[in-house]
């Protein structure tokens, strides 16, 4: 879930870059891999040919409001 809320206020085209990981609190490697092809697979997130970000707007939008 914390992945998907990071992109939902940040979205990025390098999740995996060490300040990005530092400044949401994502743990590294593997997981940080998985969530992001998972969330991909289920139709959540563009990938990485789209600027990694929310892919339902009113998703990203509820996202942003509920945790600002």
């Amino acid at each position: 879930m914390r992945v998907l809320e990071s992109l939902a206020l940040d979205p990025t085209d390098s999740p995996h870059a060490r300040e990005y990981i530092q400044k949401h609190h994502l743990s590294r490697g593997g997981g940080l891999q998985g969530a992001l092809a998972s969330l991909e697979q289920k139709g959540l997130v563009y990938g990485a040919n789209h600027h990694y970000k929310i892919a339902l707007p009113l998703l990203a939008f509820w996202l942003k409001y509920r945790l600002g």
